[in-house]
């Protein structure tokens, strides 16, 4: 069980559109793999930075957290141009990430296993700041999800049971953006996900804040409270078919062409102008 250190202050830079191992996820980007220990941890004075040579969407892989890693620790650390910004397919809580900006990237997170801490993520300019799949049950706390051509978060499962918590999160994406927030359940799974205190607004001109929906046979649980859902296309929609429960609580869902697709208000909730000093964009 090795351990990697990276000192705060210290820049990485991965040659753009090159492996001279030829391995690994991608055998024609470079990736730092953990299959040990990485401690990544800067500080607000001495970030680390992980960059290609070439900052561009893709010129590199990202931070590979393989299933066999012990740990991970990430913080204060900014990770420019990758095509996965941070992937762990580790179990457990193995990964924890703290203070840690992605930007211009296709992925910001792509989360296969395990249950991994966010706090205070910042993902700029991405296709999706983060996917959710497998047996992945993030919790990510205070994150900024900026600019996504896709989804903000992006939640597939089968045949598992998962819990994916987002809280005091501010998601907005480009106006060719899909969705906020989108969770889909199949295999009969049995997924949940709880969004509060969080603003998700203007995720796309034709897009939805929030989508949750299941197949015959599964379990989709959506729990949005104490959040603001604006200025989209549909603000929340539940698609027919399958088992899907959308509460909605103390949640302010305004401005958007449709506020309410198939999902119904619920307690304390209200439609009014939030009043942004600065809406996420």
């Amino acid at each position: 069980n090795s351990t990697l250190t990276i000192d705060p202050g210290v820049t990485l830079n991965f040659t753009a559109g090159s492996d001279i191992m030829g391995s690994g996820q991608d055998a024609a980007k470079g990736e730092l793999v953990v299959n040990g220990t990485l401690l990544a941890n800067g500080t607000a004075a001495n970030k680390i930075t992980l960059k290609s040579t070439n900052i561009a969407q893709s010129s590199w892989y990202g931070v590979v957290v393989d299933a066999a890693a012990t740990s991970a620790n990430i913080a204060h650390t900014n990770i420019q141009g990758s095509f996965a910004g941070i992937r762990s397919e580790a179990a457990g809580n193995a990964l924890s990430a703290s203070n840690v900006s992605i930007d211009t990237t296709y992925y910001g997170l792509y989360l296969t296993a395990g249950t991994p801490m966010f706090t205070n993520l910042a993902v700029q300019s991405s296709v999706y700041g983060a996917w959710v799949t497998g047996s992945a049950s993030p919790t990510v706390t205070g994150c900024t999800l900026l600019n996504h051509s896709s989804t903000g978060v992006y939640v597939t499962m089968s045949g598992t049971t998962t819990t994916t918590n987002l809280t005091n999160c501010a998601i907005s994406g480009t106006t060719g953006a899909s969705y906020g927030v989108y969770s889909y359940v199949t295999g009969s799974g049995n997924m949940t996900v709880n969004v509060t205190g969080s603003t998700l607004h203007a995720n796309g001109q034709f897009g939805t804040g929030i989508q949750a929906g299941s197949n015959s046979g599964s379990i989709a649980t959506m729990n949005l409270k104490n959040s603001n859902v604006t200025s989209q296309s549909t603000g929340l929609y539940r698609p027919s078919g399958g088992s899907t429960t959308f509460n909605v609580t103390y949640s302010n869902i305004w401005n958007n062409s449709t506020n309410y697709n198939n999902v119904s208000p619920g307690t304390g909730c209200i439609s009014s102008n939030p009043l942004y000093v600065n809406a996420p964009t």
